[in-house]
């Protein structure tokens, strides 16, 4: 199962580093380094990207824990699966 903590944890970890990456980045472009520039603009996509997927993840996570825990509520969750899932 995956571990929420761990996921928020990297979610916050991507963030500090995007926001490292911008410094870096606003300062290629102040001495004029368009080449490295770019490249930590690249950078910074990538990283936008992780987290946008982190992001995700973690919804994905809190859905499906809502969902089980209103079929649980319910009444209508299999044993085998309340086991699996808590």
């Amino acid at each position: 199962m995956v571990d929420l903590k761990k996921l928020e944890l990297e979610l916050a970890k991507l963030k500090a580093c995007r926001e490292d990456l911008y410094v870096a980045f606003e300062e290629f472009n102040k001495r004029g380094f368009s080449k490295e520039a770019v490249e930590w603009r690249l950078k910074i996509n990538e990283i936008s990207i992780s987290i946008a997927r982190t992001e995700n993840h973690i919804r994905d996570y809190h859905n499906f824990m809502w969902l089980i825990n209103n079929l649980d509520s319910r009444g209508i969750l299999s044993k085998g699966v309340r086991n699996l899932v808590h």
